[in-house]
């Protein structure tokens, strides 16, 4: 489910089908959490088996992923690692109860979001019961809650594999994909410093016209990093503006309506 510019931007809780899930303003997320936890939160709702048991499981965890067939890896999924884990279920109820409005608990396998004035008891009926989250629907919730927090992009959702003719044209491909994720990785970690969210608030706060230091933190933290890419894309804007007026424009590509144009409805995600 791709979220809509407009609910992104709108500081209300965002209305689904299995409850409200907060778009926080950035006082709340520093007050409530800190952001050092928020990243760790963030960091969860993009987590993959295959980065669990290799990146937090230590020598076992990724001796046990290197172990299992290329079949088996595939059937498992993130939701599946959390049923195994109770560390990772009470992490979940954490994340999942920072963002929703409702109460949620885990019970049986399945993280239940209850009504407005509801406790967990063994009474419930179900009309006391708001959503749940289960196998079927938790990667699905998980991108919600990623495009709340702008960590959204269309290249990180998970893809369907072509059909390979033999064993070695699916290797070449694995091996492909990997060293493009080795490749993001290391991007990542050059680019961490400079997006981190403290220094965007600084930056975006020091250089906006309205925004400043003081009022900035009434921002969600959508609205922040959507004011982050409107201050680069104006920059460069005008950089080409004052190019065009002094160099001309021959071969008639500069557009003065650019400015204004959607980006996000388009498919491109603040990042």
């Amino acid at each position: 489910m791709k979220l809509s510019y407009e609910k992104l931007l709108c500081p209300i809780p965002i209305k689904l089908s299995i409850g409200s899930v907060r778009n926080h303003k950035l006082i709340e997320i520093a007050d409530i959490l800190g952001f050092e936890q928020f990243n760790l939160y963030e960091m969860f709702l993009k987590m993959t088996p295959k980065i669990y048991y290799t990146k937090f499981k230590g020598d076992n965890g990724n001796k046990f992923w290197n172990d299992l067939s290329e079949e088996r890896k595939k059937d498992i999924n993130m939701f599946s690692v959390v049923l195994e884990d109770e560390s990772l279920q009470n992490l979940y109820l954490d994340i999942f109860n920072f963002f929703f409005v409702e109460r949620v608990y885990f019970k049986d396998g399945i993280f239940v979001i209850l009504k407005d004035g509801y406790e967990m008891t063994d009474e419930l009926s179900l009309d006391d019961i708001c959503g749940a989250i289960f196998e079927d629907n938790f990667s699905q919730v998980l991108y919600i809650l990623q495009q709340v927090c702008c960590i959204d992009s269309d290249e990180d959702r998970d893809e369907t594999p072509p059909k390979f003719k033999n064993k070695l044209a699916e290797k070449m491909y694995e091996k492909m994909k990997n060293a493009e994720r080795e490749q993001k990785e290391q991007e990542s970690k050059k680019n961490a410093v400079d997006m981190c969210i403290p220094n965007i608030i600084s930056k975006v706060s020091n250089n906006h016209p309205s925004i400043n230091p003081i009022n900035v933190w009434g921002l969600t933290l959508f609205q922040l990093l959507d004011s982050f890419r409107c201050i680069q894309f104006t920059k460069a804007y005008g950089i080409n503006s004052i190019r065009c007026a002094v160099w001309g424009d021959e071969e008639n590509k500069f557009d003065a309506a650019l400015w204004y144009h959607n980006q996000y409805d388009k498919g491109n995600s603040v990042e």
